[in-house]
């Protein structure tokens, strides 16, 4: 799109609040060099906890001895001359509480880092791009009384290579997981929304100069990754094959009962743009401290376990996608590795069950078409009437 109908799109979100913006920056580079742009705050958050030791002070008689001269037989002799209290530090020290052990700043906010390259033919410019959006979602209390918790960071990064029109807007990526919502849940942290929606456009402000005529673009690759639910009597009637392409009719019936049937759940979205040989990654994650081990330990006779934290772990949905188009520009093969991390439960000892999903593969698909990668049985309680078919679907299109 034109930047004029960016501005308008993004007006009418934000007069009919749709829509927020989250950030709003204009990066200025020379073409070939490489901008970084911060828009954050600096915290200095936990990563670790250990105890807070004391020596107990105890009472203790000292007795003060000096030699003496015996007068009658003339020989030395130590007296106790003087008997006093005092204290000293036991040799065994005790457990008080714990402190937390605070590591390197950590930038909360926007990075924005591009190199922007500009095209021979003066209005097209290449752009590399690396966008960080990073945000404190709320705390994981694993001790009130001793006040032990940990940080919970929302982190939505994108890195990929594009080529844009001087004066025109694109939409970078769209992010959509409401299944990060469900698996944080079990952080007891305060969430957004499930139904928000992240979108990221990328703007050349500069307008070409009159006369310029653009080249013909080639090699940008448009793709999708939609996760979906549904009852396993409507995945019947779809006549789904997997690993194949979808019909057009298959393609339609799916839209509409997207659309009628409140069955049919979308549950992501994760869409991108690349360029033909250049790998984009996309992570739509929880950064979350989970504890790998306890240490006990007692404090006024009562047995507190020390969780043991090592680096975060990824609750979410990381992307990455290479596409390579081939000359005739009809199919792309892409080489795809999806991956998905929640937080399913904690086991009675305090550990983490993290469900991990992942994909490395590499399709053939035809330009334009939806392509299903996988399904799976998703049984719910005893009545196969409740069970639901997990589809992941694929769609790439040339642009």
């Amino acid at each position: 799109m034109t930047n004029d109908e960016y501005e308008k799109l993004l007006a009418y979100l934000l007069k009919n609040k749709k829509a927020f913006k989250l950030y709003d920056t204009v990066v200025k580079s020379v073409s070939g060099k490489t901008s970084v742009n911060r828009d954050v705050k600096e915290y200095l958050f936990p990563e670790s906890y250990s105890p807070i030791t004391s020596k107990q002070a105890a009472k203790y008689n000292e007795t003060i001895k000096k030699e003496e001269i015996d007068s009658k037989t003339g020989k030395a002799k130590l007296k106790n001359l003087i008997s006093t209290r005092g204290t000293k530090e036991a040799e065994n020290s005790s457990v008080t509480g714990f402190k937390a052990n605070f590591g390197e700043l950590r930038d909360v906010g926007l990075i924005l880092e591009c190199t922007p390259q500009l095209e021979p033919d003066g209005v097209t410019v290449s752009i590399d791009q690396a966008t960080q959006l990073i945000a404190l979602q709320g705390w994981r209390e694993y001790n009130k009384d001793h006040a032990i918790k940990m940080p919970l960071l929302r982190s939505l990064t994108q890195e990929t290579r594009q080529i844009l029109l001087m004066g025109t807007t694109r939409i970078t990526a769209c992010l959509f997981d409401p299944s990060l919502k469900l698996s944080s849940s079990l952080f007891t942290a305060k969430q957004a929304s499930n139904e928000n929606c992240i979108l990221m456009f990328t703007s050349i402000l500069n307008k070409p100069q009159k006369g310029a005529v653009a080249a013909v673009q080639e090699g940008h690759i448009h793709y999708s990754q939609i996760k979906m639910e549904m009852p396993e009597s409507v995945f019947s009637k779809l006549k789904f094959n997997q690993g194949k392409y979808l019909s057009e009719d298959s393609v339609k019936l799916l839209m509409k009962e997207c659309t009628l049937n409140k069955e049919v759940i979308v549950t992501s979205i994760n869409k991108g743009i690349s360029i033909n040989g250049n790998t984009s990654i996309t992570r739509n994650v929880l950064e979350a401290y989970l504890p790998e081990g306890y240490k006990a330990f007692n404090i006024n006779n009562e047995n507190v376990n020390l969780p043991i934290f090592e680096d975060p772990l990824d609750i979410g949905s990381i992307y990455e996608m290479t596409p390579q188009i081939d000359p005739e520009g009809v199919y792309v093969e892409a080489e795809l590795k999806p991956s998905n991390y929640s937080l399913n439960s904690w086991t009675q000892n305090g550990s983490p069950v993290i469900d991990s999903k992942s994909l490395d593969t590499r399709i053939k698909i035809k330009n334009g078409e939806v392509f299903l990668l996988n399904s799976k049985l998703k049984q719910s309680g005893f009545s196969p009437k409740n069970n639901k078919i997990v589809l992941s679907l694929f769609y790439m299109e040339l642009i």
